[in-house]
């Protein structure tokens, strides 16, 4: 059985079992659209399967989950092709998103003064305005009153 540091004994299983249902989804990944396999059902295992095929992504690998399911998209299939740069724009746009949530507050915290707290405040059109703040100075404006 796979040790997991950290973890008491049936959580280690249970861990353990979920990794195994996970890499037994990511070993029958195929090639090409036509090939593709449904999510698994478990959000556990799901959420485990996920993380290996970024790792496997992050490492030269092609698979996007749009469409009909999960696949490799073959170089050359035009709908591959086509399906695979779609995954890509919205992959680069949730980038985009959290980098700009990341340097907003870092702007946040250059132009704060001394005992001023960073804050972002944002909102949509036509929406309630929101405030985003650093966890540590959230719990010590709220955190007695919560807890």
């Amino acid at each position: 059985m796979m040790e997991l540091p950290g973890k008491p004994g049936r959580e280690r299983r249970n861990m353990s079992k979920l990794f195994e249902q996970a890499s037994d989804y990511f070993n029958r990944i195929p090639d090409g659209h036509k090939n593709a396999i449904h999510r698994p059902w478990s959000r556990s295992v799901d959420r485990v399967l996920r993380g290996m095929i970024e790792r496997a992504n992050n490492n030269g690998d092609r698979i996007i989950n749009v469409g009909n399911g999960i696949y490799r998209a073959m170089p050359g299939d035009p709908v591959d092709q086509k399906e695979f740069h779609e995954y890509i724009g919205k992959e680069k746009s949730r980038a985009k998103s959290i980098l700009l949530k990341v340097g907003s507050m870092e702007q946040a915290k250059r132009d704060s003064r001394d005992g001023e707290i960073p804050a972002v405040f944002h909102r949509k059109n036509n929406c309630e305005w929101l405030v985003t703040l650093q966890i540590d100075e959230f719990m010590k404006l709220y955190g007695k009153v919560m807890w």
